[in-house]
């Protein structure tokens, strides 16, 4: 079965209502997150692969979970604790790893029986995606050096949607994004109006179907708006040269530091 469905998630922890000191402050991203749950419930996904800035990072490499399953666990403000595990696709994640022209590396734990750590990226898109599945759809993981050129970026993108392609399963790839961090002097990076306008040419680009224009961006630009979605984004757009999808934008804010994206993509 083919690539069936794609997705741009943010991972600010408030977007989990247990995790949230105010369930008001990231209502615009929830309800785009519960847009693209409906949606890839729609599409009857059966094996997500999700790209986390977060994950196992090695230098040079782009990393995929290798071993039997996964899991995480997020604490909330008033002792919450929400997380999930999965089962690893490990068929999927051989299929990727068998390319010796991209630098994938298959990362696995020291005991059969540990679970591959998911990491905040991974985990909260999951939760509102492989998690709703009955049962949970499998996952692969995966986590990129941002060193990478981009043509590499793009072309490991290509390669995800080739193997997907040729699966025997429904395959969904997530780009787990959040977009700008200088949005507020408030914030750990600082204030630089760059995000602001990053941002608006980040959705621009997703809403046109224009995410080569990515390929022109500027270094300096990139690190003035303190970006985490720039790298996944490369992935996203070169599985996308491969299988054409109409893109649906669920929502954009910047309530806290940080700008939050929501899109799907549906195969034509």
């Amino acid at each position: 079965m083919p690539l069936v469905f794609a997705a741009i998630m943010p991972h600010g922890g408030e977007i989990i209502p247990e995790l949230a000191d105010d369930h008001t402050v990231m209502a615009g991203t929830r309800s785009g997150m519960e847009h693209i749950a409906t949606a890839f419930a729609a599409a009857e996904v059966e094996t997500v692969i999700v790209i986390t800035p977060h994950g196992l990072i090695y230098d040079g490499k782009i990393s995929v979970s290798f071993c039997e399953s996964a899991s995480g666990f997020l604490d909330g403000p008033t002792g919450v604790r929400v997380g999930a595990t999965f089962r690893i696709d490990t068929t999927l994640a051989n299929d990727l790893l068998a390319n010796p022209s991209l630098p994938y590396v298959g990362l696995t734990t020291d005991s059969d029986e540990a679970h591959f750590p998911l990491d905040w990226g991974a985990l909260i898109p999951l939760l509102y995606t492989a998690e709703q599945s009955l049962p949970p759809s499998e996952i692969v993981v995966l986590a990129e050096d941002r060193s990478l050129s981009r043509e590499t970026l793009v072309a490991a993108g290509k390669h995800i949607a080739t193997i997907a392609e040729a699966s025997s399963k429904r395959i969904a790839l997530i780009a787990s994004c959040d977009l700008g961090h200088a949005h507020s002097a408030d914030g750990p990076y600082g204030f630089h109006d760059a995000s602001k306008v990053h941002d608006e040419l980040f959705t621009q680009l997703v809403s046109q179907h224009r995410l080569d224009a990515l390929l022109e961006w500027d270094e300096a630009f990139l690190d003035d708006a303190k970006v985490d979605a720039y790298w996944q984004t490369l992935m996203l757009h070169g599985a996308l040269t491969i299988v054409p999808m109409s893109v649906t934008v669920h929502s954009y804010e910047a309530p806290t530091y940080f700008g939050m994206l929501t899109a799907s993509y549906s195969r034509l």
